[in-house]
């Protein structure tokens, strides 16, 4: 299951029932936050998502 934001900036990810954010880091890739039940990782997506802004990266 994974779901991405509108330019890639998060993705939402489950891996072995564990709920997670991933963030791009540029020249890092990457990185995680908000692992955990999926209700507390949502809690995080949504505060993440409803404040971005889109970003064009560099492919």
């Amino acid at each position: 299951m994974t779901e991405t934001s509108c330019c890639g900036e998060y993705e939402w990810c489950c891996e072995a029932g564990q709920f997670f954010v991933l963030r791009h880091t540029e020249g890092v890739g990457y990185e995680e936050t908000g692992r955990g039940h999926r209700a507390a990782a949502r809690l995080v997506w949504a505060a993440l998502v409803g404040t971005h802004r889109h970003k064009e990266r560099a492919s």
